[in-house]
C-alpha cells in the first residue's frame, strides 16, 4: 500500500506496511513534552532502514 501523495521533501519516506498503533517514539515523545514548542523542538524521527 502506497501513499495518495509523493514524499518528495528531504527527510520524508513511506514506512512499510498499515499502522494502527503508532510507534512508541512518538507516544514517548508527547509523553515527554508538555508544551507543542517543546515537542515542535524536539520532534522523533523514523529510525533509519
Amino acid at each position: 500500500m502506497a501513499l495518495d501523495f509523493a514524499t518528495d521533501l528531504p527527510g520524508e519516506r513511506d514506512l512499510p506496511g498499515i499502522h494502527a498503533a503508532p510507534l512508541p517514539i512518538v507516544v514517548d515523545s508527547l509523553r515527554q513534552h508538555d508544551t507543542w514548542e517543546s515537542l515542535y523542538q524536539n520532534l522523533p524521527d523514523a529510525p533509519d532502514r
